[in-house]
């Protein structure tokens, strides 16, 4: 199944992940920098190679993957001026990471498998992407602040800081979902019947269904896409039998943990491993 026509998924724990990747004459490796690790946070090169620490000025290269422990946090600065916060708990695989010599184009995509990130993308030049996959949806992006994460039972948060996010899926059960500043969303996936539910949590989105619908969710509002068609669920509506189910309980945060739907801090600070 085919998420997005300019992504790259080789290697992933996904199988949604297999878009066909920009092709270039000739490419370089990103200049990436780790910084302000704190904590474990660790990297391979593919999957068959071990799991080593990071250490700053650590680059990047496509199929590399990186995780973090718990305690784990660090900044990852991409050449582009895009600025990476992987916190605790974070794992992702690097889908593409690539510049164009001759246009100077960029191309990064993250695929995320587990955790949370926050991306501030720096206005990027006509040509160049910015993406970050999940097994339901691809966060793209020109420049803004968003935050993508996986929570414990599967679901999605995305959320745009400032600037605009579309939440693209292409394939079955297709939508695009456009974020502006302050607002969030929910998604839901079932991979046996690839239905997809999303929930508006703040703010009026605007979304186009697999059948061309158009629908505006306001706080609380749902609607389900199943098999090509939509069913629209207001928030003062019970969600209908069968559903994928109501939303993650929101509760204090007494234990200090970051709750799995809430905008990730500032950059982590603390000085990296040695070497």
């Amino acid at each position: 199944m085919k998420l997005k026509a300019q992504t790259i998924g080789k290697g992933l724990a996904f199988g949604l992940f297999l878009g066909i990747g920009i092709v270039w004459a000739e490419q370089v490796n990103l200049k990436n920098q780790f910084t302000q690790i704190n904590g474990t946070v660790e990297w391979r090169r593919g999957e068959t190679d071990t799991w080593k620490l990071v250490s700053d000025n650590q680059t990047l290269e496509r199929g590399d993957q990186v995780r973090t422990g718990d305690p784990g946090e660090a900044v990852l600065n991409l050449e582009d001026g895009t600025v990476i916060q992987l916190s605790s708990g974070t794992e992702f695989t690097v889908s593409a990471m690539a510049k164009d010599p001759a246009t100077e184009q960029i191309e990064s995509v993250v695929a995320l498998l587990k955790g949370r990130v926050r991306a501030q993308v720096h206005p990027l030049k006509p040509g160049s992407t910015f993406e970050i996959e999940t097994p339901a949806m691809v966060a793209s992006v020109r420049g803004t602040t968003l935050n993508v994460g996986i929570n414990a039972d599967g679901s999605i948060n995305a959320g745009s800081e400032e600037g605009n996010v579309q939440l693209i899926r292409e394939g079955e059960n297709n939508f695009i979902a456009k974020l502006e500043s302050g607002e969030e969303a929910l998604i839901e996936y079932d991979p046996n019947t690839g239905t997809i539910k999303i929930t508006c949590l703040k703010g009026i989105l605007e979304i186009t269904g697999p059948d061309g619908s158009e629908h505006t969710l306001n706080p609380g509002d749902t609607v389900t896409f199943e098999g090509g068609a939509a069913t629209f669920i207001p928030a003062d509506l019970p969600p209908a039998p069968g559903d994928l189910g109501s939303l993650p309980e929101q509760t204090d945060n007494t234990s200090g943990d970051t709750p799995a739907s809430s905008t990730l801090s500032s950059p982590p600070s603390g000085a990296g491993p040695e070497g």
